[in-house]
């Protein structure tokens, strides 16, 4: 009898083992088919978009959504008029299930479960591409590639389940944008000096670590080129773990080997002082093609006198230069222009530092001024000497922000 209830005891152990390793192999299984099938996606949609033209037209977006049309979405109407699609490529398998119910979402996003599926090799990535066609073109289009990571922390507790944060590289193909004033790109002035047709920068954003390139429509073709080589191994491949953004794209290891080494710098003087590390703003080093096409206004102006004056929101006074407006040559559309509507022999205060008296001088102003009374305050690029070669680029600039039908200079370009 109690040889036969050991061999019982044993034969349900065997039972249970083999229960056990169907499930895990079941498991792993769906782990491996879900990341390689997102990866195949993902690569799918990256060769695609790689193939479009550096300006795209209407016909191009068509046939972009024909293909990939289970998985794209719009909002009302999709026609060469107008149109809004996004393109989402994530985990078809898991991704499916947690839709499911309420139940079945909140264990497989529980620490318990995530830290078995990403031991067992799992990757939570996804591809977003979106795009705006307006009047046949499509204006702006974005491609973004994502990866929560695998990380463990020194007490045993997975980094990314405590404190989820998500690796992620965005490109967006611009027209004109205001650079100097983008929250997400800081010191792109800086980007711009060297290389005024594309930028780089690293987002602002919570829960994770996002590197940004924006290009204009004259960004060359080795440029988007480079920029566009992802390289998606770590989607699928279970050692292969992205740990920064440059990971998934390589162009970007210059860029971020210095932000890291910068952000360091900054750790480091918080952990000798205990007080975080204050650089005043990088100057604006942007030329006049850059001025004439992304300010939002560009005025020709003469300084005629400079007073101190107080200011309710800080102590000190406040230096104000009133300037007379010779001419107008560039103004924003409609719903982006200001309280104020300078003109050809307008007077108007500019707040911040002193400008020279009694020479020309062209005002950029981008799209976070504040306008003040009957001014306004300089942002952080100064004014240009207007002198012949300098306007000469200004126009050129203008004639860079292309518009829906056409520039229109001398006052009268507006832009979207």
């Amino acid at each position: 009898m109690p040889r036969r209830l050991a061999r019982g005891f044993v034969t349900g152990l065997k039972a249970v083992g083999v229960v056990l390793m169907g499930a895990l192999v079941l498991l792993l299984g769906l782990i491996q088919a879900s990341n390689w099938i997102n990866w195949w996606h993902a690569r799918a949609l990256l060769k695609d978009v790689q193939a479009l033209p550096a300006q795209p037209m209407w016909p191009d977006a068509q046939r972009l959504m024909t293909r990939w049309g289970a998985w794209g979405h719009y909002e009302g109407t999709c026609a060469a008029e107008h149109c809004q699609y996004t393109i989402q490529v994530a985990d078809p398998i898991l991704g499916h299930i947690i839709g499911m119910n309420e139940h079945l979402w909140n264990v497989v996003t529980s620490e318990a479960f995530l830290r078995v599926v990403h031991w067992l090799g799992y990757r939570e990535a996804a591809m977003y591409f979106g795009m705006h066609v307006h009047h046949g073109r499509v204006i702006f289009d974005a491609v973004v590639a994502s990866i929560i990571p695998t990380v463990w922390g020194a007490d045993g507790v997975m980094a990314s389940s405590t404190m989820r944060y998500t690796l992620a590289v965005s490109l967006a193909d611009k027209e004109a944008e205001d650079w100097q004033d983008n929250e997400f790109m800081p010191n792109a002035s800086e980007d711009l000096v060297d290389h005024p047709d594309y930028m780089v920068g690293r987002g602002i954003c919570s829960g994770c670590v996002m590197d940004q390139v924006a290009f204009t429509p004259f960004a060359s073709v080795d440029v988007r080129d480079r920029y566009r080589r992802f390289d998606l191994s770590c989607f699928a491949l279970w050692l292969n773990t992205c740990r920064k953004p440059s990971d998934l794209l390589p162009a970007l290891r210059a860029f971020d080997e210095a932000t890291d080494r910068e952000w360091a710098r900054h750790d480091t003087v918080y952990r000798d002082s205990g007080q975080a590390m204050e650089e005043p703003s990088p100057p604006c080093r942007v030329n006049g093609l850059v001025v004439g096409r992304d300010s939002n206004y560009v005025l020709a102006v003469e300084p005629i006198r400079t007073e101190q004056k107080p200011d309710e929101t800080v102590p000190e006074l406040q230096t104000w230069t009133r300037v007379r407006v010779r001419e107008v040559l560039k103004r924003p559309a409609e719903q982006r222009q200001a309280f104020i509507q300078p003109k050809s022999g307008d007077e108007l205060e500019v707040a911040g530092e002193a400008l020279p008296l009694g020479s020309g001088l062209l005002l950029p102003t981008g799209g976070e001024i504040t306008m003040v009374s009957d001014g306004f305050e300089l942002s952080s690029c100064k004014p240009l000497l207007d002198t012949p070669a300098t306007r000469e680029q200004v126009k050129q600039g203008i004639a860079q922000d292309v518009l829906d039908d056409g520039p229109r200079p001398n006052g009268n370009l507006q832009r979207r």
